[in-house]
């Protein structure tokens, strides 16, 4: 059995895991990398998470993903700020292929993405808010167009109530762009702990991608500033090998 002080190690590195900045060589243990094809991948240099996708060598659409299951979720209000740059990127020429940000009820992912609310940025054009409702059936709002380049800052809010709302951040956005959300947004109220999730993918009919995510971290509601990162260790990259829903 752990002894108390390594239990208490555990749990600070299970809460503090999603505010990774990936500055080791490899994805920590507590993510877990997933593929839909042997093309996809997810690896770690540089301080940069890459996720490669290439549809077209597999002929299929296909996805390269990494995830924690029932992590703990802070109190409301809260949010969280991801950091993504796509190689590939024509504003001028939207292509379907996409990165997503989701948060999730805790086990929803392991269940077929049962209740959760994300953020979708399709490569070259468009940003679009999606939610899932607690039987798996998929919500989205109207895309709304962007074409700041190949970067972009995605954010998830939780309010007070524990309603959540996305929003994004262009290079030339003086501030973050709240988005209008599906007719269907999930509450988190009552809620101690998520699944959270990060994909990169390459449809059958486009070209392959490389996503590549500077960070993921928690935000300061009030100062709208990061939490400083407090957790460093990215040692071991586990895989996953069969998936209920995707």
């Amino acid at each position: 059995m752990l002894r108390a002080a390594e239990l208490n190690q555990w749990r600070l590195k299970m809460a503090l895991a999603w505010e990774d900045e990936f500055e080791g060589t490899s994805l920590d243990s507590k993510w877990t990398e997933y593929h839909l094809s042997a093309s996809c991948s997810a690896t770690v240099a540089d301080g940069v998470l890459s996720l490669a996708a290439d549809g077209p060598t597999d002929a299929a659409d296909t996805q390269a993903m990494v995830f924690q299951i029932n992590t703990d979720l802070p109190d409301f209000p809260c949010a969280f700020e991801v950091s993504v740059e796509c190689e590939n990127y024509l504003d001028e020429d939207p292509t379907p292929s996409d990165f997503s940000f989701y948060i999730m009820y805790a086990n929803a992912v392991f269940s077929g993405m049962l209740g959760g609310v994300g953020v979708l940025w399709l490569s070259g054009g468009w940003v679009q808010s999606r939610s899932y409702d607690t039987e798996g059936t998929r919500y989205k709002y109207d895309p709304v167009p962007y074409t700041y380049g190949g970067a972009i800052l995605l954010r998830i809010y939780f309010g007070s109530d524990g309603v959540p709302y996305v929003a994004y951040k262009g290079e030339t956005d003086d501030d973050f762009v709240m988005m209008d959300m599906p007719s269907f947004v999930p509450s988190f109220n009552g809620e101690t702990n998520m699944d959270i999730m990060i994909t990169g993918g390459s449809k059958a009919d486009d070209q392959a991608h490389v996503w590549n995510v500077d960070y993921i971290r928690k935000i300061d509601v009030e100062s709208g500033q990061a939490i400083a990162n407090s957790f460093k260790g990215f040692e071991d990259i586990k895989s996953f090998k069969g998936f209920n829903g995707f």
